[in-house]
């Protein structure tokens, strides 16, 4: 329930030193909210949609510090899709950071099965713009 009542604030939010302010305040909980199907799931999918692309950034960056422990985890594998296709649309350079060491740690992450869904994933999504390919030419020079 609490949940939702946060949800419904972080919508409301119009100034961007309230946005700063819950984007602070959640950056040390996005690991559990990541992992809660219960609603942190909820609360972090409305700051994609309410908050400005700044205040967002950090906390995609606090997603990123914790990728691995993410995509081997049911909510933690569905929130970084998440913030994939967020990070596409509004912080292309952050997209690296997010899914460059998922790639490089493609074979661990595909034994586990959250793991290989999400590499699943980032072969379809990333193949349309080029990205993988990308990828391989700059670790090859």
């Amino acid at each position: 329930m609490i949940h939702r009542v946060v949800v419904k604030l972080i919508s409301r939010l119009t100034y961007s030193c309230q946005q700063w302010t819950i984007a602070l305040s959640m950056s040390p909980h996005v690991l559990t909210l990541a992992k809660d199907f219960q609603g942190g799931h909820q609360v972090l999918r409305s700051c994609f949609y309410s908050l400005s692309p700044p205040p967002n950034e950090l906390i995609l960056l606090r997603i990123a510090q914790n990728c691995f422990e993410l995509a081997r985890n049911q909510a933690g594998c569905c929130i970084l899709q998440e913030c994939i296709e967020y990070s596409n649309d509004k912080l292309r350079q952050l997209r690296e950071v997010l899914v460059s060491p998922l790639i490089q740690d493609a074979d661990n992450l595909s034994i586990h099965p959250y793991g290989e869904k999400l590499i699943s994933y980032l072969e379809e999504a990333l193949r349309a713009i080029g990205f993988i390919f990308n990828l391989i030419r700059m670790e090859k020079m």
